[in-house]
């Protein structure tokens, strides 16, 4: 039973082992705190990558989410967030409208989008992203007050 256990932590422990630097603030709507929910390891292993700020680890590891399941929202929207961060907003921009499109409420990628518009000047359409967040979850949910402050210290 030990040999069991020790052998469980060598394989599982990397993935479980975040930087103690505040990556999470890249992570104000706790997408990383609902991957026990999720059945895909990748996405796991996305959150992972997104937690310690490896973008590029993430995108790899949402690639075969989407191949499998296009029209899987989360990763779609995990997929435009590490776009963006990766610096390619025309990219991030396609995967959150395919998630939109699905599903025009997910709280996730209507404040993600809203991050968008502000890094890219676009100060109405953040705007119109934060009313859409009110409207869906009002002015006390995580991805309203976050939207809100970031459309705030732009202005």
């Amino acid at each position: 039973m030990r040999i069991s256990q020790r052998v469980l932590a060598a394989v599982t422990l990397p993935f479980l082992v975040l930087p103690a630097t505040p990556a999470f603030a890249i992570d104000p709507v706790g997408y990383l705190g609902t991957a026990a929910r999720d059945s895909s390891p990748h996405l796991t292993v996305a959150r992972a990558f997104i937690g310690g700020e490896n973008f590029a680890g993430a995108i790899a590891a949402l690639e075969p989410i989407l191949a499998d399941d296009p029209s899987d929202v989360d990763a779609l929207s995990l997929m435009g967030f590490s776009q963006r961060k990766n610096g390619d907003h025309d990219a991030a921009l396609g995967y959150y409208t395919q998630a939109l499109a699905l599903d025009p409420e997910h709280l996730g990628t209507n404040e993600y989008l809203g991050e968008l518009y502000v890094e890219t000047g676009k100060l109405a359409l953040a705007e119109e992203r934060l009313g859409v967040l009110e409207t869906t979850c009002g002015t006390e949910c995580n991805e309203y007050k976050e939207l809100a402050a970031l459309i705030a210290a732009a202005q």
